[in-house]
C-alpha cells in the first residue's frame, strides 16, 4: 500500500472520487468502496466512515446499527405513549458513533409511518436530545396519515443545520391539541435550536396553516439573522418587515400582504432599502386592486416572480400590471415568470388571453422561464410565437396552460409554426402548449399525417413538448390513429418526449 495513502489531503480526494453518491444516498457500488477503505486500517477508517455516512435516506440505518428492533409483543400497538421503545445506554454510544457523521438527512413519508422511528424519535424528545448534531440539511414529507408526528422533528434539529424543507401535506390541522402545541414549540424554539438557520421552508396545502402556526414560525423567524430563503405559507407582519432588512435574504415565498399594509411593511424596515438582495417573490393575489400598489413597491431588481390567483385572472389588469414592469427597474432582470390559478376556479373559456395580454413581457429580454396556468383561454398564433422566439433570446422553458388547455375553438397555432419555433430557441429544453391544429385540414388527417412541407425539427436541446389537440380532430377510440399520430410526432420531433392529449 502506497505511503502517500497516510496523507490526510490524498486520502480525502480519492474518497471523493469514490464517493459518487446521490444527494441522501450511496449507490452499492461507491457505497462498498468506502466500506472497503473503512474496514482496510484504522487510519482510514474515519474518513472513510465519515463520507459513507455523509447522506441518509432515514434514519432507519443508525438504528439498526445499534440493534434497535421492534419487540413482537409491540408490532400492533396503536399507542405511542404505551409502548415506547427505549435503547439502553450501550445501544445510544452505538448509535451516537455514527449519527454525528451525518451532514444530510432526507426522511419520506414512509419513514414517518415506521412505528420503531417514531418511537425511537419520541423517546429523544423526551430526553431533549439531538440526534445528529453535525446535520446540516434535513428535509421531510408526511403525508396524509403521519403529519400527526411533525411534533417528532424536535430531535433532527442540530445546532448546525442550515437547511430545514418540510412537506407538511394538508392534513395537520385535524389533530388533537397536544400534538398542534407541540408543533408550536418546535416551530417557536426553532432559532434557538438553529441559530445558523439559512433556508426555512414549509409547505402546507388547504388550511393547514393556521394563524397560530404562523405566529410561532414568525417567533423564530424574527429572531434568525442568516436566513436566504424562506417559503412559508404565512407569517405575521412583524416577521415581514424584519425579513426586509436581513442583508442576505434572496428569495421569500409566503402569503404578501398588499395595500397599505405591505406599505407599512417597507415604512418600518430596519434599513433604508428593505429587501435590498430580495431576488425571488412567491406572491398571492386576492384583491386585483393591489396589482397596482404591488408593482410599486419594489426598488430592487427581481430574477424570479411567481403570481398565485384565487380568483380568475383579470386579462386588462394583468396587461396593465405587465406594462409596469419594462418602465420599472425592479423587472427589467425578471428571468423567470410564473402565474397560476387556484384549482378551484372554474374553467372559464370565455376569459381571453391575447397576445395584446402578454406583449408587454415581450420587452424583458432576460426571460428564460414564461408560465401560465389558468383556467381562461390563451389565443396565440404562429406569428405570435416568432415575437416570443425573437424577444427571448434565453428562454429555456415555455408553458402556456399546462394543466387545462388553451380552450381556443380555433387554434392558430400549427405543426409547421411550431417547428419553427423551437428551432428559432436555441436553448429551449421544456415546451408546454395548446392547442395545437395537428394537420392543415381533417384531411391530412384521415390520410396519416402525411405532410410532406414539413421537415423533422433539428433542435438537440428540447428535451420534453407536451401537446394537447382539439377534441374534434381526433379519432380517440382508434388505436391505430393514435398510434400513427405518435409515430408521426416522434419523427417530427426525433430528440424530444413527446406527450399529446385531447382538449378537455
Amino acid at each position: 500500500m502506497s505511503c502517500a495513502l497516510f496523507v490526510p489531503e490524498i486520502l480525502s480526494q480519492v474518497i471523493n472520487h469514490i464517493n459518487i453518491t446521490g444527494t441522501y444516498h450511496a449507490n452499492a457500488k461507491s457505497g462498498r468502496s468506502l466500506l472497503a477503505i473503512a474496514l482496510t486500517c484504522r487510519s482510514f477508517s474515519e474518513q472513510a466512515l465519515d463520507a459513507l455516512w455523509e447522506s441518509l435516506e432515514g434514519i432507519d440505518p443508525v438504528m439498526q446499527c445499534a440493534g434497535i428492533i421492534v419487540p413482537d409483543i409491540l408490532t400492533s400497538c396503536n399507542d405511542l405513549e404505551d409502548c415506547r421503545i427505549i435503547p439502553t445506554e450501550s445501544q445510544m454510544v452505538i448509535v451516537d458513533r455514527y449519527a454525528h457523521r451525518v451532514r444530510f438527512l432526507k426522511m419520506t413519508r414512509h419513514d414517518w409511518q415506521s412505528h420503531l422511528v417514531q418511537s425511537f424519535l419520541q423517546t429523544l424528545a423526551y430526553s431533549a436530545k439531538v440526534l445528529m448534531p453535525n446535520l446540516r440539511c434535513l428535509s421531510g414529507q408526511f403525508s396524509t396519515f403521519s403529519s400527526s408526528m411533525l411534533h417528532l422533528l424536535r430531535p433532527l434539529l442540530g445546532p448546525r443545520l442550515q437547511d430545514i424543507s418540510i412537506d407538511a401535506g394538508d392534513s395537520f390541522e385535524k389533530r388533537v391539541f397536544s400534538q398542534m402545541t407541540a408543533l408550536h414549540v418546535v416551530l417557536q424554539t426553532l432559532h434557538s435550536c438553529c441559530p445558523f438557520l439559512e433556508i426555512f421552508c414549509f409547505d402546507t396545502y388547504g388550511s393547514a396553516w393556521d394563524a397560530h402556526t404562523a405566529r410561532a414560525a414568525s417567533h423564530s423567524i424574527q429572531r434568525l439573522q442568516k436566513l436566504r430563503s424562506v417559503a412559508v405559507p404565512a407569517i405575521t407582519k412583524d416577521a415581514l418587515a424584519h425579513l426586509g432588512g436581513l442583508p442576505c435574504l434572496a428569495s421569500l415565498d409566503t402569503y404578501l400582504p398588499t395595500g397599505n399594509v405591505l406599505e407599512e411593511v417597507f415604512r418600518s424596515s430596519r434599513t433604508p432599502f428593505p429587501f435590498e438582495n430580495l431576488r425571488s417573490i412567491d406572491w398571492e393575489i386576492e384583491d386585483w386592486a393591489d396589482v397596482e400598489v404591488f408593482t410599486r413597491l419594489w426598488s430592487q431588481k427581481l430574477t424570479r416572480l411567481s403570481l398565485r390567483s384565487k380568483i380568475p385572472f383579470d386579462p386588462s389588469l394583468l396587461q396593465t400590471m405587465f406594462e409596469s414592469f419594462h418602465t420599472s427597474e425592479a423587472f427589467k432582470d425578471l428571468q423567470s415568470i410564473h402565474f397560476t390559478q387556484s384549482s378551484g376556479c372554474p374553467i372559464n373559456p370565455t376569459i381571453i388571453f391575447t397576445n395584446n395580454t402578454i406583449r408587454p413581457l415581450l420587452h424583458l429580454r432576460h426571460l428564460r422561464v414564461v408560465e401560465f396556468d389558468t383556467v381562461s383561454s390563451i389565443w396565440v398564433d404562429n406569428d405570435d410565437l416568432k415575437r416570443m422566439a425573437k424577444a427571448w433570446p434565453c428562454l429555456k422553458k415555455l408553458s402556456l396552460n399546462e394543466t387545462y388547455g388553451c380552450h381556443n375553438p380555433t387554434p392558430r397555432v400549427t405543426l409547421l409554426g411550431l417547428v419553427e419555433f423551437i428551432e428559432l430557441c436555441p436553448l429551449l429544453t421544456t415546451l408546454y402548449i395548446g392547442s395545437v391544429t395537428l394537420a392543415a385540414s381533417a384531411k391530412d388527417v384521415d390520410e396519416g399525417f402525411l405532410m410532406g412541407n414539413i421537415e423533422p425539427c433539428r433542435s438537440r436541446t428540447l428535451g420534453f413538448l407536451a401537446l394537447t389537440y382539439p377534441y374534434a380532430q381526433g379519432r380517440h377510440g382508434d388505436f391505430m390513429w393514435r398510434d400513427a399520430l405518435e409515430d408521426f410526432l416522434a419523427t417530427l420531433f426525433p430528440s424530444s418526449y413527446v406527450s399529446i392529449t385531447p382538449e378537455a
